[in-house]
């Protein structure tokens, strides 16, 4: 029997805990478990350790009490610590911001760069601190009261030198959400280095220009023009980040980025397909959260979120060949529900499992539902890849996704979060809400503002009404 299946073998039977159930079960733990632990995986803490830096997960909150699940959530509260790290030994630091993961090939070809994500960041931020001295800074430098809070917290977080400052921060305007925009533009006023990265939006072709061509690639329509488009601004911001690092990229070294890539969203799309079709639910919703997030920028250890990822396959599959699941008196009738879009308040989805629903797959903003296609040139496919991004530009391609994904799991009700300050979220909630007709399948739309606001209450009666619905 190998290491991993060995520890496979010893994980406790599968259940939700919350912080401090995780803590007493670190705490359980002989010393010299705990020794070995922290020597295999240097970003692993029980959760007052991780609380110390500022993320603490509210009692309500609940997740799986694997080793996989610890190490995930170490590997993302932990992400400050590492950028400090990565400062004192001379990395230069990018911030990524309004980045679905089209940005990753760059900061894996072996460079001497580290990098975070605005939004994962500012996040993570939002839904596990306690404190609010990151939103009332952001507020002090000139944030609006209402903006996007993801990107407010992370704006926050740097203004007050709680994340070391980017050598290089990479806004993208164009396609993009119009909060996101201003509150960079912000940054660049207040001196900090920001480079613009500008976003073709995809639209069905249609023939304004009678010169104007378009291709299809796997059934989906693209328009050249805004394929070359994108390929020369990804060619530009290479330059720039070949002036920071001091080093040029070569064909091999993205060609090998784009393997890696590959593989860890092959990965990922196996492990969300047992997660689905499993019988009992054997993955919690706030970890199938956090292990979407992880295709956006790997928390800056992308090598540690692959061996996450490997691990926590094996995990799922003895889970699967043991009937286990992780949520209690889950019976055959239990509601399975899609969450499209990103849950800002984390508390959601463990209101919605103590509900007696079970979260099967989520909508997320990143583009793990393909390969690249490593036969083009690394630019090429990563511009070829963005523009299947399914919340860029008009719907048809994010509908079609939606068909395909209710053509092959179960589904009972769908949840769509809509932040109160991106205006293409609540808009295009009317039109999957019209698409869903043709399905009858019930749709809640939760309006979302910053996590413990006034609205929480609200939004965690309307989820347990949705639930309580569904079960009939």
């Amino acid at each position: 029997m190998g290491f991993y299946e060995l520890m496979t073998y010893l994980e406790p039977r599968a259940r939700r805990i919350n912080a401090q159930q995780a803590e007493s079960l670190y705490a359980s733990l002989p010393r010299v478990v705990r020794w070995g632990l922290k020597n295999l995986y240097p970003y692993i803490a029980p959760p007052s350790v991780i609380a110390e830096r500022g993320f603490r997960a509210p009692p309500g909150m609940y997740f799986d009490n694997s080793l996989a699940a610890a190490r995930l959530r170490s590997l993302a509260l932990r992400q400050i610590e590492r950028l400090w790290e990565a400062k004192r030994q001379g990395c230069k630091i990018i911030g990524l911001a309004q980045d679905a993961g089209q940005l990753l090939p760059f900061f894996l070809a072996g460079k001497k760069l580290a990098w975070f994500s605005f939004d994962t960041l500012g996040a993570l931020y939002a839904a596990t601190s306690r404190e609010r001295t990151a939103f009332q800074a952001a507020e002090q430098a000139g944030v609006r009261r209402e903006s996007c809070p993801v990107i407010k917290a992370c704006v926050g977080l740097l203004h007050t030198g709680r994340i070391p400052t980017p050598d290089l921060i990479v806004a993208q305007t164009g396609s993009s959400c119009d909060d996101h925009a201003v509150q960079m533009q912000l940054k660049a006023w207040l001196g900090y280095p920001v480079y613009w990265l500008e976003l073709p939006y995809r639209r069905s072709w249609q023939p304004y220009f009678s010169d104007e061509k378009a291709y299809a690639k796997d059934n989906r329509d693209c328009q050249r023009h805004a394929r070359v488009f994108y390929q020369a601004q990804l060619r530009n911001l290479q330059s720039r980040l070949e002036e920071i690092c001091g080093a040029k990229y070569t064909a091999e070294d993205l060609q090998g980025a784009l393997r890696k890539i590959n593989r860890f969203r092959q990965t990922l799309r196996r492990l969300f397909h047992r997660i689905s079709v499993a019988k009992f639910c054997p993955w919690p919703a706030i970890d199938q959260l956090l292990l979407h997030v992880a295709a956006m920028d790997g928390y800056g250890d992308f090598e540690e979120t692959q061996a996450i990822a490997d691990y926590l396959e094996r995990v799922i599959a003895h889970r699967e060949r043991r009937g286990m699941g992780v949520l209690p008196g889950e019976l055959p009738s239990t509601p399975h529900i899609l969450w499209m879009l990103p849950v800002l308040d984390m508390n959601l989805p463990s209101v919605l499992e103590n509900a007696g629903a079970r979260v099967t797959g989520w909508e997320m903003p990143h583009l793990a539902a393909y390969d690249y296609d490593t036969n083009m040139a690394p630019l090429a496919a990563m511009s070829t890849d963005y523009l299947r991004f399914t919340l860029l530009g008009d719907c048809r391609l994010r509908l079609k996704w939606l068909a395909d994904f209710l053509a092959r799991y179960r589904v009972d009700g769908i949840i769509y979060s809509a932040l109160w300050s991106c205006t293409q979220m609540p808009l295009q909630a009317g039109i999957v809400k019209d698409f869903l007709r043709n399905y009858n399948i019930p749709m809640l739309i939760l309006d979302c503002g910053s996590p413990g606001g006034l609205g929480s209450g609200q939004m965690r009666t309307r989820i347990e009404a949705f639930a309580e619905n569904l079960r009939g």
